[in-house]
């Protein structure tokens, strides 16, 4: 299943499906991660956005035109917080 495959290979099968289907699966993971499903706000997805600016805005490698997620910390930072 889509589980189970390595997290590259779950990159490459994502890349893969349809814009629709792409979607579908990305707000059936965002409703699986949300903690309080009974709540409008999403905690768990605002929480990883926040993550992404606060990445993007901290960990800039000028010299190599990395900034964010490109950056060793900044995926780190992204993952664990």
């Amino acid at each position: 299943s889509f589980v189970q495959l390595r997290a590259n290979d779950r990159t490459a099968a994502f890349v893969a499906l349809s814009p629709e289907r792409q979607q579908q699966v990305a707000e059936r993971y965002w409703a699986l991660a949300d903690p309080r499903p009974r709540t409008v706000l999403n905690e768990a997805e605002v929480e990883y956005h926040a993550r992404l600016a606060y990445a993007a805005l901290r960990y800039v490698v000028p010299q190599n035109e990395l900034g964010g997620v490109d950056t060793p910390r900044g995926r780190i930072h992204v993952r664990y917080g």
